[in-house]
This record gives structure tokens, sequence and C-alpha cells, in this order.
């Protein structure tokens, strides 16, 4: 690998590190919000996903999953779209 493709691969790497550490953050700025919309208690694991969904005060789909189960729902908790969807 040259010194330039070196340079730009390792600078891809770190603004990666940079995106899943600010989604990390919104995920958990974002959770009060949820948990408020729905009244979902606080032994619940909430996940946000990656489809828009209008009904959520994030604007993405979320779902509830339990500390005991992580499978959790496969539908969202405001839209009730499936996480899977084709």
């Amino acid at each position: 690998m040259t010194p330039k493709l070196k340079a730009l691969a390792d600078r891809v790497e770190s603004l990666q590190d940079q995106l899943e550490e600010a989604e990390s953050e919104y995920e958990t700025a974002a959770e009060p919000a949820i948990r408020a919309a729905k009244g979902i208690p606080a032994d619940h694991y909430i996940q946000l996903g990656t489809w828009e969904c209008s009904d959520s005060p994030t604007g993405r789909c979320a779902y509830d999953m339990t500390d005991e189960d992580l499978a959790g729902d496969d539908e969202c908790i405001f839209c009730g779209h499936p996480d899977e969807r084709k």
C-alpha cells in the first residue's frame, strides 16, 4: 500500500470511529424521549433502528429490547413496521 493510500485509509478509519461514537451519544441522549413517549420501563433496553419513522420523536424507528432477552420486539414501538423490510 502506498503511503498516500495508507494515510487515506487511516483517515477513513478515524472518521468511522468518530461516527460510531456520535451515534452512540445520540442514542443515549434520545432514550429518555423515547421512554417518556411510550412509557417504557427502565429495565428495558431501547435500540434505535436505521429506518425513518415519522411517528418517532427521533425520526428513526425504535425497538424495545428487554434485559433478559435481547431479541426484543421486531416491530417499531412507534409505527409498528418490522425491523427487517423487503
